[in-house]
């Protein structure tokens, strides 16, 4: 399996590791994840076997693999995955979406010639041997999040009778794996669909409204779920009031989905999903919460034995200083005396966005409180003239905040980056709709 890191590739590892276990077979799994976890091109080598006990390389060596599950298409086409392949042997699911790796923080003017990518798997899988799936977009129109291709590209791959194990094995991994296990079986469910009937699930299918009742079916069940779960998450991330204005805000976006497009909940998931991304920003109080609520310390006592020491490695601001060369705040290492600190800011965390938040003038706190303002702004005016014509875009628009990432400086650049891709699919948007007076928010 061949993609990005970040992006859950490493798990589905996991995944296929334990529905081996459950079903009494053999596995070994090799995580590959070079210099850079995030980001960075990632692979794992997964081998299965009906004895459990057998011995063998566990690094799947040239010429050897019989599935190449491409989640992410430049690493598939990268020389250490292309070498595994061989024809009339490898069969290979690749993933048609083409994303920046590691390599592009150092040089984003890079570019990709996805024929060129192409040519190389057929050439070395030849011509029966590959399948291409626009795994990334079809997961944005159908989940409001491109995090949910590397299982649906599971599913696609299971269907092709190309996973040599059990559906129920593979759905108790998901659930055993604890990561949000209704979703991640209704895109696993998606991905088989895909390759089954792959006419009904194209992503111009979708984004003219005709998705298919095999999707309905779960499609509101999902949505409140997933509604549910959010709400219980910033209400431990603020209080009970904050996870009340999220659903209500909800409350409006599904209202006029249903009259718009009915029996369709694409852009109410997709904005479920963004506006809690953009709500529970990590900020100190965040971070004081997150280790010290518990599961922090619980995982790290699973994976160490014995006496361990923890050092906290922050840029707290006012106290970082500013590297030379770069102008960029340093981080400073802190022992573990932190964690009664942790817990007092934690229970401060009420102050947050209030006059008395010591840490809520500075600009990327300001900054992070105007995402929301704008976002919301955004999807209120976007939704009164939903329709089937311009369904697809609209998730689209509303699945921008995903590409928000870092802290920062970091923050600040894909913030700018995301406000461009933003302003583009507004306007697309503005030209297949009635109205034109699509907000392009100038704040950053």
């Amino acid at each position: 399996m061949a993609g990005i890191g970040g992006t859950g590739v490493l798990t589905l590892g996991g995944i296929l590791g334990m529905a081996a276990h459950l079903e009494g077979k053999g596995c070994s799994v090799l995580d590959n994840t070079g210099a850079a976890q995030k980001n960075g091109a990632v692979s794992t080598h997964v081998r299965l076997t009906v004895d459990p006990d057998s011995r063998h390389a566990v690094r799947i060596t040239a010429g050897a693999a019989d599935l190449v599950l491409g989640c992410d298409m430049v690493v598939a086409t990268s020389a250490p995955v292309l070498e595994t392949m061989v024809p009339g042997k490898t069969r290979a699911v690749v993933n048609t979406d083409l994303q920046p790796t590691a390599a592009h923080v150092q040089d984003p003017d890079l570019t990709f010639d996805s024929d060129s990518m192409v040519r190389a798997l057929k050439l070395a899988l030849g011509d029966d041997g590959l399948d291409l799936v626009e795994a990334s977009e079809l997961a944005a129109d159908l989940f409001g999040n491109p995090v949910a291709t590397n299982v649906l590209m599971l599913g696609f791959a299971f269907q092709k009778g190309l996973i040599p194990l059990q559906l129920d094995s593979l759905e108790q991994a998901i659930e055993i794996n604890g990561v949000d296990p209704d979703l991640n079986r209704q895109i696993l469910a998606t991905g088989r669909m895909l390759a089954y009937q792959p006419d009904r699930l194209q992503p111009e299918s979708v984004g003219r409204g005709i998705a298919k009742p095999e999707l309905e079916v779960g499609t509101m069940p999902l949505v409140d779920g997933v509604i549910s779960k959010r709400s219980e998450e910033l209400a431990a991330y603020q209080s009970a009031g904050y996870a009340r204005k999220y659903r209500n805000f909800l409350a409006r976006i599904r209202e006029e989905e249903a009259v718009r497009v009915p029996g369709q909940a694409g852009v109410t998931l997709a904005v479920a999903e963004n506006l809690y991304k953009l709500m529970a920003y990590k900020d100190e109080y965040e971070v004081a919460r997150l280790y010290t609520h518990g599961d922090f310390m619980a995982r790290v006592r699973e994976q160490f034995e014995g006496d361990f020491t923890l050092r906290f490695h922050l840029a707290p601001p006012l106290l970082a200083r500013k590297d030379r060369e770069t102008g960029k705040p340093r981080k400073m290492t802190f022992g573990p005396w932190m964690f009664p600190l942790f817990r007092t800011l934690a229970a401060f965390r009420w102050l947050r966005a209030t006059p008395l938040d010591p840490f809520g003038q500075t600009r990327e706190r300001k900054m992070e409180r105007r995402l929301i303002r704008d976002y919301q702004e955004t999807m209120a005016t976007l939704i009164k003239s939903l329709s089937p014509e311009n369904y697809r875009i609209a998730i689209q628009v509303a699945s921008v905040p995903g590409q928000v990432r870092g802290y920062g400086h970091v923050k600040q650049r894909n913030v700018e980056l995301a406000r461009e891709e933003q302003m583009i699919l507004l306007r697309k948007y503005s030209d297949v709709s009635d109205d034109k007076r699509i907000p392009l928010a100038e704040s950053a």
